[in-house]
C-alpha cells in the first residue's frame, strides 16, 4: 500500500511540473491583454474565482495510521474511501461548510469448515467472511487560501467527528455459491474531532481538480478487533482477532478528485 501511494504522489507531481511548463511557455507574468478594453487581467484571479462558486465535493481514497492507541498497539492501517460535499457561506470569503462520509476496512479473514444444510441435511463447506469497519461521518469547515500558488490551492480544515466500529461475517455455502447468512458483530461509537491541511491541484480540467490532505483525526476510543499472534485454537473465524479498547487517533492520508460548481 505504501508503494502504491508513493506512485500515486510522484503522479501528482510529474503533472504538476507539466502544468508549469505549460504555463510558462503561454505567458511570462500570467498575464493576458485585452484589445477591447486595452487592459490587463491576472489569471490567478480568475482560477480563484472559478474555485470558490458555490459548491466543492469530494471523492477520496484514504489510508489511516494509528497515531496514539494506549498501552496495546493498534497494528493495523484502516484503508477506505470518502465522499463530502461543501457549501460557500459567502461569495466573498473562501469558507465552505459542509459533511464527509467516509468507510474505512481495517480487518479481514475467512474461516472455512463442514457442517450440514438446514434444509435438506447434507454436508457441505461453509465459509464464515469477517470483516471489520469504522464509520466515520465528519462536519465542519474548510477556509481556502484567496490566492493560488503555482498549480495549489492549499487549505486548513476543522471537523467534528462521529465514529462507529463494529463487524460483519458472511457465511457462505462454497458448494452452492450462497451466501447464507448476514450477522453484525460487536458496535461502539465515539466522538472526536478532525485537524487537517491539504490542497486542491489544478490539472486544467473545467470544475475538475486534484485534491490531497493529511488529517490528524483525534477523540474518544474504541473497541477495535487486533489480530493475534502466535500459535492458538480457532473454532470459528472470530477466534483470529481480540477485541479491545483504544483511546486511539489516527494520521490520514487523502487523495481523490474535487469537483467545483
Amino acid at each position: 500500500m505504501k508503494y502504491v501511494l508513493l506512485i500515486l504522489f510522484i503522479n501528482i507531481a510529474g503533472i504538476s511540473w507539466s502544468q508549469e511548463i505549460v504555463s510558462d511557455t503561454i505567458t511570462e507574468d500570467s498575464m493576458y491583454y485585452d484589445e477591447d478594453s486595452e487592459e490587463y487581467y491576472d489569471v490567478y484571479d480568475e482560477y480563484d474565482e472559478e474555485i470558490y462558486s458555490g459548491y466543492i465535493s469530494f471523492v477520496n481514497s484514504q489510508l489511516k495510521h494509528p497515531a496514539i492507541s494506549g498501552s496495546h498497539k493498534f497494528d493495523s492501517n484502516p484503508f477506505g474511501f470518502e465522499i463530502g460535499l461543501y457549501k460557500q457561506l459567502n461569495e466573498n470569503l473562501p469558507f465552505f461548510i459542509g459533511a464527509n462520509l467516509s468507510l474505512d476496512f481495517y480487518g479481514k479473514e475467512s474461516y472455512q469448515y463442514l457442517d450440514y444444510g438446514f434444509d435438506d441435511g447434507y454436508e457441505y463447506q461453509f465459509s464464515d467472511d469477517f470483516t471489520a469497519y469504522i464509520f466515520n461521518f465528519d462536519l465542519g469547515g474548510k477556509y481556502f487560501s484567496k490566492k493560488s500558488f503555482w498549480v495549489l490551492n492549499p487549505y486548513i480544515q476543522l471537523d467534528l467527528e462521529y465514529r462507529y466500529a463494529f463487524g460483519s461475517i458472511n457465511t457462505v455455502n462454497l458448494d452452492l455459491n450462497e451466501t447464507i447468512d448476514i450477522s453484525y458483530e460487536n458496535g461502539n461509537s465515539g466522538f472526536g474531532y478532525n485537524l487537517g491541511i491539504g490542497s486542491l491541484i489544478d490539472i486544467s480540467a473545467d470544475g475538475l481538480f486534484l485534491n490531497f490532505s493529511v488529517n490528524y483525526n483525534s477523540g474518544g476510543g474504541l473497541f477495535l478487533y487486533k489480530r493475534k499472534s502466535g500459535d492458538y485454537d480457532i473454532f470459528s473465524v472470530l477466534d483470529n482477532f481480540d477485541y479491545k479498547y483504544f483511546p486511539i487517533g489516527f494520521l490520514t492520508f487523502k487523495l481523490g478528485v474535487s469537483f467545483s460548481k
